[in-house]
């Protein structure tokens, strides 16, 4: 009877790691895509103002046709 309960033990404790690592696992996951798109809207950004100050500094110069 011993044996049963030690390894029933040892079953259910890695069935509720497994859970853990799980939801863990996802939780990182979602951290993860939310950092991306905030760094990505972020270049995105620093960029749209790089090219604004550019294009403002182009219109001083005369072209010459």
């Amino acid at each position: 009877m011993k044996i049963t309960q030690d390894v029933r033990t040892q079953v259910e404790g890695t069935r509720q790691q497994s859970q853990l690592n799980s939801r863990g696992r996802k939780n990182f996951d979602a951290m993860v895509q939310s950092q991306t798109k905030q760094l990505q809207e972020n270049q995105l950004h620093q960029l749209m103002d790089s090219i604004t100050t550019q294009g403002g500094k182009g219109g001083s110069f005369p072209f010459v046709s």
